[in-house]
């Protein structure tokens, strides 16, 4: 009797020393992984203030270039409409021979003008179309990694 109770009572220390062991790697394996998931929330953040400064440094560019296309259309505009009125004001007849010469001067000005202006917009187009591509990129990025 003696015998069994010595022998039970070994068993249930050895379960108990067991059972701390396995309390203790279950404690230090939660505590590891609680830092991991730490670490990778925080590169979380850090991943998704990076993904919203790009997005926002790209919409802001986009807007930038939009606003560039847009000044060079209304100039591509106005040295057509220059070019248009002079030119009906060295048909009219009554137009002196000085104000004309001054006219042909201003229309070659324009004319040179319009050339520059419309290469400058032959330029900006394609990149504004670039930067669109590259911002829709960048959002759809930013919301597979936010959400």
């Amino acid at each position: 009797m003696i015998l069994k109770k010595v022998a039970l009572i070994s068993v249930l220390l050895e379960s108990s020393v067991l059972l701390n062991s396995c309390d203790y790697v279950s404690t230090k394996t939660y505590d590891n992984l609680q830092e991991k998931l730490n670490i990778s929330e925080d590169r979380n953040y850090i991943l998704r203030d990076y993904l919203d400064v790009s997005k926002n440094n790209l919409h802001m560019t986009e807007g930038n270039k939009s606003l560039e296309c847009g000044t060079h259309s209304v100039k591509e505009k106005s040295s057509e409409d220059m070019i248009i009125f002079l030119e009906r004001m060295l048909q009219n007849p009554s137009t002196k021979d000085k104000d004309k010469d001054k006219a042909r001067g201003v229309i070659e000005q324009n004319q040179t003008l319009l050339k520059d202006v419309r290469e400058l917009q032959s330029r900006c187009e394609p990149e504004l179309v670039r930067l669109r591509k590259q911002k829709q990129y960048a959002e759809d990025i930013y919301k597979k990694n936010t959400t």
